[in-house]
């Protein structure tokens, strides 16, 4: 399932082309030239109204022109009816717009850029489809194919790796091609014409098998004019970089990767994202029966310690997605999305997560202390022995990366994050983690050294340019701000002095976690009176529940107490009359003893007398028997019942105390009911629209920001600020390992050859003094090509759209937030 899914995204990569520029002459930044095929057609460069256009002294124009433009659709058409003999699949929605074949660059001079020349990779498959016999697997396989008339690529034309052998080929044999052309400009003195760049679109059309009809007659190419500085105008044109793919090498490799089952918990989440069961695990949580899992998501505590400055605090779904986040990535891998239109604050939660991600860290170095570093190795960087410094285990996993589509997008969300605009005036008034550094390294007005736009190439060595040696803009050539490098070594020398001490650093990050501690006890109780509330109806309920039985049980009890008192009495009545009649039987047999006839009397009756005597008293032997059995019935009768009544009496004392004590629970639940119902309107009332009530309606409660107490806020605020200062204060009091480290760091941004291993530590030991850096989809590939799997600690992809396999690629199993 997994390798047919990355197929197939392989293929809709390759076959998805890129669209052209509109044409806009008038644009006043970047305009937009049309070229046509005619000799008489001036290129802008040779274009007095454009020539006149206002520009910098140290700035020159250079050129971007894309070339070999073809209706999308129209290629789409062919390629379609070429895929039907190999797929049987219905015809899709067909893709209006304009693409184009290749871009290429021309400086301020009009001589092409050799490196600048970019194929597109679109155009080549759709091109290699349209071979005779062509089928999709052999396009997957890497579509070789011969093309023997194209020069032999020398080592200084660069191979775009864009995972498919036969389109790499192409690109380099072209480029060697130009290559020669460039050369022969040179050595004759002259420059390319309109005609000479309508020939290289039809060798280029030819080379790709793309029938000629297809591409526009009339329209070479569109060009646009930008203004770069004089020693950038050789570099690559940035638009032309995804026109070969971000990722496509990157989707062979997790293909291989896939299938060898060595790949990361994040990766394999979006994989398995579309399973059946996946789908059935998952839970609307705006339906109103799962209001239970908001609430406990936005609970207090749940919430994270630190928090970006900010005059308002993240609403409903921005700190639900915080909570998440965190909830689910804070100790393991994996995937997070979110999801909204624009505007909805979706780059303004990222500042959030930056916030909690330096407080975490700033616990660990806490904890650490001159730990955070191991012993001193000695590492190869290129040929030069260079000392480094590990990091402790524990600082893993605390690098930030966001990915954007673009240069542009990369800088708004890492040129924000420094700007005085970004934090309130007493925010930015304070001053404490280097905003002159800042200032230098973003180019504008800054209050701390908190992010910084890499990317490509020519951003990585301005940052490393101004944040390490200091090179400075005119504009800045007056700032005071000493360069990481110099800083450093003025804290190794004693010639600078740390701003904060480690002690006291620690001593103000210790005290905001203990303030903000005591804010969350408070509101957190707040939170949960509700739920006490709750908790205390279901006990009164219990406990009235229990004094009905307890009542019911004491009126069973005094009944049974006095019918067996009743029936006692009636007992010791019939013992009396027992006992008594065993008195007169007892007096009678005593009387018949005293009448017993004498001897005399016997014989003179011949024994008549005593037989007599005999018999009577048998009679009467017979009747105290008689009465004593029934005196001892009586008794023994009577004294069970006078038992049973010892036991009534106990047991009724015992009801007596429960219902006392049921009475007197159920009195002090109401009580507490009422206090705490008190205690919630007065905590109610205090809150105000920052109570959280996840019942309320679901576009009113998009406006509440869940329990954003001001004291609170101010108190996660203050944490954030004192795990900046003890970042500072930590990086100040080892400046010799800071400095070795950073020092790799730089040599790794500026593109020398720094060991695979080395990558995740640099990037690691920079984020402890720059927590965010950015990189493009293009330039993620080559900046982490090295590093290990896992190696980031958060990615952040912020863009629209869908999610770009380089940050999956690269650390598919990293912690990814996608907006």
């Amino acid at each position: 399932m997994n390798s047919n899914v990355l197929e197939f995204w392989q293929a809709i990569e390759a076959l998805t082309p890129q669209d052209a520029l509109r044409v806009n002459p008038s644009d006043v930044a970047c305009p937009v030239y049309g070229i046509k095929q005619s000799i008489d057609h001036s290129f802008p460069w040779r274009d007095p109204e454009h020539l006149a256009k206002p520009i910098e002294a140290n700035m020159v124009w250079v050129y971007d022109a894309q070339c070999g433009l073809y209706e999308t659709h129209a290629l789409s058409a062919l390629v379609v009816e070429a895929l039907s003999r190999d797929v049987d699949e219905e015809e899709g929605d067909k893709r209006d717009g304009v693409a184009r074949l290749f871009d290429l660059r021309f400086d301020h001079t009009g001589m092409p850029v050799v490196q600048s020349f970019s194929l597109s990779l679109s155009a080549w498959a759709s091109g290699f489809m349209l071979r005779d016999g062509a089928t999709l697997d052999e396009l997957l396989e890497g579509g070789e194919c011969g093309h023997d008339d194209l020069p032999e690529p020398s080592s200084e034309v660069q191979n775009p790796q864009s995972g498919f052998t036969g389109f790499n080929v192409i690109s380099m044999g072209l480029s060697q091609w130009l290559a020669h052309e460039v050369e022969r400009f040179h050595e004759h003195q002259e420059q390319p014409s309109c005609q000479w760049l309508h020939a290289l679109v039809i060798k280029v059309a030819s080379h790709l098998n793309i029938p000629h009809h297809v591409v526009h007659p009339n329209t070479t190419a569109r060009v646009r004019a930008t203004r770069t500085r004089k020693d950038q105008a050789q570099d690559r044109n940035e638009s032309s970089e995804g026109l070969s793919s971000f990722y496509a090498a990157d989707l062979r490799k997790i293909t291989a990767a896939v299938e060898r089952g060595d790949f990361g918990k994040g990766l394999r989440q979006f994989l398995d994202g579309g399973a059946v069961a996946k789908i059935r695990a998952r839970v609307d949580v705006r339906e109103e029966g799962n209001n239970h899992l908001l609430a406990e998501a936005l609970s207090p505590k749940k919430m994270p310690k630190g928090r970006w400055p900010a005059d308002h605090a993240l609403a409903f779904s921005q700190q639900f997605a915080v909570n998440s986040i965190f909830s689910s990535l804070r100790n393991d891998a994996g995937l997070f999305s979110v999801n909204g239109p624009p505007g909805t604050g979706k780059t303004t939660l990222l500042r959030d997560i930056v916030a909690e991600v330096v407080t975490e860290r700033a616990s660990v170095l806490m904890k650490l202390g001159d730990e955070a570093f191991g012993s001193k190795s000695i590492v190869k960087i290129g040929e030069i022995a260079a000392p480094f410094y590990p990091l402790h285990e524990s600082l893993r996993g605390f690098s930030i990366v966001v990915a954007t589509n673009g240069n542009g997008a990369a800088e708004n969300v890492t040129l924000e994050m420094p700007g005085r605009d970004a934090v309130p005036a007493r925010v930015a008034d304070r001053g404490s983690y280097f905003p002159e550094l800042a200032e230098i390294v973003s180019g504008k007005s800054a209050w701390g050294l908190l992010a910084a736009p890499l990317g490509n190439r020519r951003n990585r060595t301005d940052f490393v340019s101004r944040f390490w040696w200091g090179q400075r803009s005119k504009r800045q050539e007056g700032a005071a701000a000493q360069p990481m490098r110099e800083h450093l070594r003025g804290l190794v020398s004693g010639d600078i002095a740390p701003r904060i001490d480690w002690g006291t650093a620690v001593a103000r990050f210790k005290a905001a976690l203990k303030h903000e501690a005591a804010c969350r006890k408070r509101v957190s109780e707040a939170a949960e009176m509700p739920a006490k509330i709750a908790q205390l109806v279901s006990e009164a309920q219990q406990a009235e529940c229990s004094l009905r039985d307890a009542e019911v049980e004491q009126f069973e009890s005094r009944d049974s107490l006095s019918k067996a008192e009743i029936r006692l009495s009636e007992l010791n009545g019939s013992l009396a009359k027992a006992e008594e009649h065993e008195s007169h039987a007892r007096d009678a047999l005593a009387r018949h003893e005293d009448c017993a006839p004498g001897l005399w009397h016997t014989l003179t009756t011949l024994g008549k007398a005593r037989a007599l005597w005999r018999s009577d008293r048998e009679g009467l032997v017979t009747n105290l028997d008689i009465a004593r059995s029934w005196v001892t019935q009586w008794r023994d009768q009577s004294s069970q019942l006078e038992r049973l009544i010892l036991d009534l009496r106990v047991s009724g004392a015992r009801l007596n105390l429960r219902v006392g004590a049921a009475t007197a629970h159920a009195s002090k639940l109401r009580t507490l009911r009422a206090e705490l119902e008190s205690d919630l309107g007065r905590a109610m009332n205090q809150l105000g629209g920052a109570w959280l009530d996840v019942d309320m309606d679901q576009e009113q409660r998009e406006h509440v920001t869940p329990w954003g107490e001001p004291r609170w806020l101010a108190a996660r605020e203050e944490v954030f600020l004192a795990a900046l200062e003890l970042h500072r204060a930590f990086f100040e009091a080892h400046p010799v390992q800071m400095a070795a480290n950073l020092a790799i760091a730089c040599d790794w941004l500026a593109g020398k050859r720094v060991d695979g291993n080395l990558v995740a530590p640099a990037l690691e030991s920079l984020c402890l003094v720059v927590p965010v850096v950015s990189a493009t989809f293009a330039s993620f590939p080559r900046m982490f090509a090295k590093a290990p799997r896992e190696s980031i600690g958060y990615v952040l992809v912020d863009e629209g759209g869908r999610p770009k396999l380089p940050t999956l690629r690269a650390q598919c199993g990293g912690r990814v937030e996608l907006s």
